[in-house]
C-alpha cells in the first residue's frame, strides 16, 4: 500500500502522449514506454482475499524466481513492476521484489511518463510508475500494483519520492507528465 499517499485508484486505460515530433504528414506520434503498457494491462487485477491467491501474482512471482515469498498478501508492488519490466526486455534490479531496491536501480532521470518512483514508508517502501502529476503539481499519478490490494492509478506526494529512476538500457523519452 501507498501509507499517507491519498489513494484514488481509477479503472481506465492511460492515454498516448504525444510527442513534439510531426511527420511531414502533420501527424503526430503517439508513444508511451513500452513498460507502461503492460502495466496498463492489468489495471483492476486485484489480490484475493483471505488465504486464496490469485494466480496472476503467483505467476510473476514464479516467474521471477519468487515463489518463496509466498502469496499475494506479501508486498507485491516490486514484483509487479519486476514482471512488466521483464516482459519488454529489461532486467529489474536483482531483488526487485523489494521496492527499495529500485531506488539505485538504472539511472536517475526527472519526472516523466513512465519514470520509476520509489518512496520509503514504514516497514519498507513502494515503487510505482509515474504516469502523470496533479494540476496543482503537488502528487504523481502513479500506475502501480499493491495499491489498495490492486494494480490501479493513485496519487502519491511528490515530497514523498525519495528517487526517480529510469532504465539504464533504454534512451529516455522526456514524456512531459500529463
Amino acid at each position: 500500500p501507498t501509507g499517507s499517499a491519498s489513494l484514488t485508484c481509477v479503472g481506465r486505460r492511460l492515454r498516448a502522449i504525444p510527442l513534439l515530433a510531426h511527420f511531414s504528414s502533420g501527424a503526430s506520434t503517439m508513444i508511451e514506454p513500452s513498460w507502461c503498457n503492460v502495466a496498463q494491462s492489468y489495471l483492476g487485477l486485484r489480490e484475493y482475499p483471505g488465504s486464496s491467491n490469485n494466480p496472476t501474482i503467483m505467476g510473476w512471482l514464479k516467474n521471477m524466481g519468487w515463489a518463496w515469498l509466498g502469496g499475494d498478501s506479501v508486498p507485491w508492488c516490486g514484483s509487479f513492476l519486476s514482471h512488466c519490466m521483464k516482459r519488454v526486455g529489461i532486467t529489474p534490479p536483482k531483488a526487485g521484489y523489494r521496492a527499495l531496491s529500485w531506488a539505485t536501480w538504472g539511472e536517475p532521470c526527472h519526472s516523466q511518463v513512465g519514470a520509476v518512483g520509489v518512496k520509503s514508508r514504514k516497514g519498507g517502501g513502494h515503487v510505482f510508475l509515474i504516469v502523470g502529476i496533479t494540476a496543482d503539481g503537488k502528487y504523481f499519478k502513479a500506475l502501480g500494483g499493491n495499491q489498495a490490494d490492486s494494480v490501479c492509478i493513485s496519487d502519491i506526494a511528490v515530497a514523498d519520492v525519495d528517487a526517480i529512476r529510469w532504465p539504464a538500457t533504454q534512451l529516455v523519452t522526456n514524456i512531459p507528465l500529463p
